[in-house]
């Protein structure tokens, strides 16, 4: 099993370092704010980080109904911060990502190469 995950690994690798660059042309249409808002109500790994969050942190301690939304509200601020910084590194690494597109792909790739040969050593 070693083998076919660091050969799929590998042919990741190579696949990444032989993509195409987009031009600043064929970007695609992003998505609006209320899809993007919609979406997080669906997102598995959100649910189950405030599911587990109050199960852990707030119902062995407490059942008051006034600590179960304060805390849910405080874990959605939270949730909320992380989003905004996540999306601001993002605006902040865009143009350094297409400016060295190419650069980033090859180190990437070479990385992934790397977890494949850690694999077996």
């Amino acid at each position: 099993m070693s083998w076919a995950g660091a050969a799929y690994i590998v042919w990741l690798a190579w696949k990444i370092a032989t993509s195409p660059t987009k031009e600043d042309g064929l970007q695609a249409k992003p998505i609006s704010f209320w899809a993007s808002f919609a979406l997080q109500f669906v997102n598995v790994k959100i649910i189950l980080y405030g599911v587990t969050a109050l199960s852990t942190f707030v119902l062995p301690q407490t059942q008051a109904l006034s600590w179960v939304v304060g805390v849910s509200v405080l874990l959605a601020m939270i949730g909320t911060f992380g989003n905004v910084c996540w999306a601001l590194a993002g605006h902040l690494f865009q143009r350094l990502f297409r400016q060295y597109g190419r650069q980033l792909n090859i180190v990437l790739a070479l990385l992934l190469v790397y977890c494949a040969v850690r694999i077996f050593y």
